[in-house]
């Protein structure tokens, strides 16, 4: 199947190839849940039941999360930076990080 390109606008102006109508009537009882895998007391507890919650990038803590702001440098020190290699600005942080634990910043 090739894969189409669509706006938006097109996409919400497309025909529904679904029975809304028998959906809506549907009743709890008439739906086939034979194919799910038991809930888990982790989930029942949690009220999570969303695999795609699980998804991505671990939560950190809030002292481990970085915060994106911004700050200008003459060019001559962005330069350098940037001429220092990749990750320079994780570098960067953990060497102002440093200046402000040893009280020098």
């Amino acid at each position: 199947m090739a894969m189409v390109r669509m706006t938006s606008d097109e996409i919400r102006k497309r025909q529904s190839k679904t029975d809304w109508s028998r959906v809506k009537a549907l009743e709890d009882t008439d739906i086939d849940f034979s194919d799910l895998p038991e809930a888990t007391d982790k989930q029942l507890a949690s009220g999570t039941f969303d695999r795609a919650a699980n998804l991505g990038r671990p939560k950190l803590k809030d002292e481990d999360r970085k915060i994106g702001t911004y700050i200008r440098f003459s060019p001559r020190v962005l330069n350098h930076l940037r001429a220092s290699g990749k990750n320079w600005q994780t570098r960067l942080s953990k060497k102002v990080e440093e200046l402000v634990d040893a009280g020098e910043l």
